[in-house]
């Protein structure tokens, strides 16, 4: 999602195109970091150089400073939806910077009763969240 500021005019219905994020003063993680390499890779690819700001591997720095109106993040829905400052900031989805998390488990392994517990534990937080809506945007695979 493309962080901003109340007045960044973002809309979480209106998705905006990668090329958007060409000179916005970014606060995001510095390298390395999965979401940074993500949005490098996605931006590279069509050929768009990223003005990084600041540099914060905290996402509460992240989000005081779009709520302040400093600059722009880029952060997954999930990261948004539980944090305190959601309120003080705007949000639009980025098409064609999707994230994918991943859980596999290796099924010629034997594996412990605490791996197996672990693993349904997860799995029930997972289905539990995207059944309630707390995780928008998730979907189980």
């Amino acid at each position: 999602m493309l962080v901003g500021g109340r007045n960044a005019g973002l809309s979480p219905d209106t998705p905006v195109d990668i090329p958007m994020l060409a000179g916005l003063p970014l606060t995001i993680p510095p390298r390395p970091n999965a979401i940074r390499n993500t949005i490098e890779q996605r931006t590279a690819a069509q050929g768009i150089d990223l003005t990084v700001a600041i540099e914060t591997d905290t996402l509460a720095l992240c989000l005081a400073m779009c709520s302040r109106e400093v600059g722009y993040s880029i952060t997954p829905r999930c990261a948004l939806i539980s944090n305190p400052q959601f309120s003080d900031v705007t949000w639009a989805p980025i098409r064609g910077l999707d994230v994918t998390w991943s859980l596999f488990e290796n099924p010629r392994r034997t594996h412990s009763q605490a791996v197996r517990k672990c693993r349904r534990l997860l799995t029930s937080l997972v289905n539990e969240s995207i059944a309630s809506g707390k995780w928008t945007g998730a979907r189980q695979l």
